[in-house]
């Protein structure tokens, strides 16, 4: 018995780019960084909520 495949030449769907919250925070972090090396995660966060009006979790920074 033989089988009929149809191959798609083409994805199935158009999936959406990965992206994060933190796509358009990338300079102020690094500003962050740069102006305290020994800034803490929990700094950060707290920084980004406050200066940035971005809520993320740590893992987010890691």
């Amino acid at each position: 018995m033989e089988t009929s495949r149809s191959w798609q030449t083409t994805p199935a769907h158009h999936a959406k780019p990965w992206s994060s919250k933190l796509d358009g925070h990338e300079i102020f972090i690094v500003g962050m960084v740069e102006a305290r090396q020994d800034i803490t995660l929990n700094e950060m966060l707290s920084c980004l909520q406050s200066e940035q009006s971005v809520g993320i979790g740590r893992n987010m920074l890691s």
